[in-house]
């Protein structure tokens, strides 16, 4: 397996102004990387930022490890899913542009806590995918379904929706951390999704008392640097390895600390936990 580093881990700084697509590219290589992703509402028009990301890349000796789209394929007006469909589409084109094997894809929020409810939305969620991976077979790049927004957000849906569309060029995002949103520890998420994987996001969170969660979380938690929380990271990256995942593992800094040394308090949890497993 190989550390990369999720462009939204920095999504504070960025939405800031304190740092543009050069400075990530420069923090990433002082962080001891080779490789991290770009995410399409950080990157920016990706045709007209194409030089400066293939410069960046090159100059700091990176490889780019995959290219994150937002997308909701659960909206109410068909108009509104037809465009999200379409918004995939042109991810995907990107991502060929971009040079990058792997396009993270969301699947969209679950309607309802009912069984009628989830299964509708896993047949959307479904439907459009199917569309959608005709365009990731012509360009040649893998459509990575996350487990989250809460559909599909247990191991069993993503699974269920891979099985669907039934293509070579649609596996999972496994996404650590995510699983709790749906309810799911993450080793149990882990590994149901894991023969199925082509990308993983490494994430922690800590439980918070006395409070709702939200969605289908059945306990309340947030964000925190890796290693603070609760999700058994080696445990999860062992499971990753007997089913012979070796691709890459990005950190998805998502703690409220300040992001430079939350990102390199992770890392160091991150690199210890690999090593603990023998990768």
């Amino acid at each position: 397996m190989r550390i990369s580093i999720c462009h939204y881990s920095f999504h504070r700084e960025i939405g800031a102004g304190r740092m543009d697509l050069p400075a990530y590219f420069r923090t990433v290589k002082s962080l001891g990387l080779d490789a991290c992703d770009l995410h399409m509402r950080l990157a920016g028009d990706v045709a007209a930022n194409l030089e400066t990301i293939r410069s960046g890349l090159a100059e700091n000796g990176l490889t780019l490890s995959s290219y994150s789209l937002s997308d909701d394929f659960t909206q109410k007006d068909e108009a509104a899913r037809r465009e999200q469909v379409e918004t995939v589409k042109k991810g995907l084109r990107n991502a060929r542009l971009l040079g990058t094997p792997t396009a993270r894809v969301f699947g969209g929020h679950a309607s309802g806590a009912d069984k009628a409810s989830l299964a509708s939305d896993l047949k959307v969620i479904a439907d459009s995918l199917k569309e959608c991976a005709g365009v990731a077979e012509e360009v040649k790049v893998t459509l990575a379904l996350e487990n989250h927004g809460g559909m599909p957000g247990l191991g069993e849906e993503v699974l269920e929706v891979i099985r669907k569309v039934g293509s070579q060029y649609l596996k999972a995002c496994c996404d650590i951390g995510n699983f709790m949103g749906a309810g799911q520890t993450p080793e149990d998420g882990t590994r149901i999704v894991a023969p199925v994987t082509a990308y993983v996001h490494v994430k922690d969170n800590a439980y918070v008392d006395g409070k709702e969660p939200h969605g289908r979380a059945t306990r309340a938690h947030k964000g925190v640097t890796v290693g603070d929380g609760v999700v058994p990271l080696e445990k999860c990256l062992k499971i990753l390895k007997d089913a012979a995942y070796d691709g890459f593992v990005a950190l998805e800094y998502e703690g409220e600390e300040e992001e430079h040394t939350g990102v390199k308090r992770s890392l160091e949890a991150l690199r210890k936990a690999l090593k603990a497993v023998g990768v």
